[in-house]
């Protein structure tokens, strides 16, 4: 899935860029509700600041970027039936080459879907959101890795290629990552750690069940063509796979929900303490 984070990386790395060039700027959520036009989910400032309007163009971007991502998993499935369980656990989006081994639907709309939920719902700058999706994605795949390369050692390291691929990609998102942490870290997160701790506890039960795969970047594993193994067609292995990263997003949209609702309490009661004190 490396090239499907391609445009995320690109993002990311354009904003840590400019980002010194910005500081100067307002924060968005410093600012008064006075000097923001709501539009919609967006927040546009009435000001005619250039950095300002700069960043906003900024956040439309991402939004478009992510949304093209969203509508190229949900337009070009492999296969849609009329069977709703195969309809969410089966079908895989259809890669340029038209193999069959694409991630998939309803695993891509859960790993891109958090910017929505972060970005519109809960009100994240899409910078944020971005960097935070792809976060996401390397605590998914990392958790994951590594009892996958626990599990299949002995098959993983005879492909040395298979192995420098999977480094370029934990490379690339685990680059993001760092941005991500060394700018936001886990401030406010204890909802996120204990979600993560739960995710974990579920690899570690599919890892004891012989941590089964549809896919495998491995030709020791997988068919050496589409990267397909005995299990790609296994109805209980797609859905623990589609399962895994329905959790993952569940965990990280409940910790943003929890922590909305934690600063909206705090915020209530420093104005009425403020009230208070008048």
């Amino acid at each position: 899935m490396a090239e499907e984070f391609s445009i995320v990386f690109a993002v990311a790395v354009l904003y840590f860029i400019i980002e010194p060039w910005l500081k100067s700027a307002p924060p968005f959520l410093d600012m008064y509700e006075g000097q923001i036009i709501h539009i919609w989910k967006f927040r546009i400032y009435a000001k005619h600041d250039f950095k300002l309007t700069f960043f906003r163009i900024f956040e439309y971007f991402i939004f478009i970027a992510f949304g093209e991502q969203v509508g190229a998993i949900l337009l070009q499935p492999t296969l849609w039936t009329s069977n709703i369980v195969s309809d969410i656990f089966m079908s895989r989006v259809n890669p340029g080459n038209n193999a069959p081994n694409g991630m998939h639907v309803w695993s891509g709309l859960m790993a891109f879907g958090i910017f929505f939920v972060a970005a519109g719902l809960f009100r994240v700058d899409a910078w944020k959101a971005a960097l935070m999706t792809v976060f996401m994605i390397f605590v998914h795949e990392g958790i994951w890795y590594i009892f996958y390369s626990i599990r299949y050692f002995s098959d993983y390291v005879q492909d040395s290629y298979g192995i420098l691929t999977d480094a370029i990609f934990f490379i690339t998102i685990g680059g993001v990552s760092f941005i991500y942490l060394k700018k936001y870290g886990f401030k406010d997160s204890k909802y996120l750690l204990m979600g993560i701790g739960v995710y974990t506890v579920y690899i570690f039960v599919w890892f004891l069940d012989g941590l089964p795969i549809t896919t495998a970047n491995n030709l020791m594993l997988a068919n050496k063509g589409f990267n397909m193994t005995a299990m790609y067609y296994d109805l209980n292995t797609n859905i623990i796979e589609v399962v895994s990263w329905m959790l993952i997003f569940s965990v990280f949209t409940i910790s943003l929900y929890l922590n909305k609702r934690q600063s909206t309490r705090l915020n209530k009661v420093l104005v009425e303490s403020s009230i208070i004190a008048d």
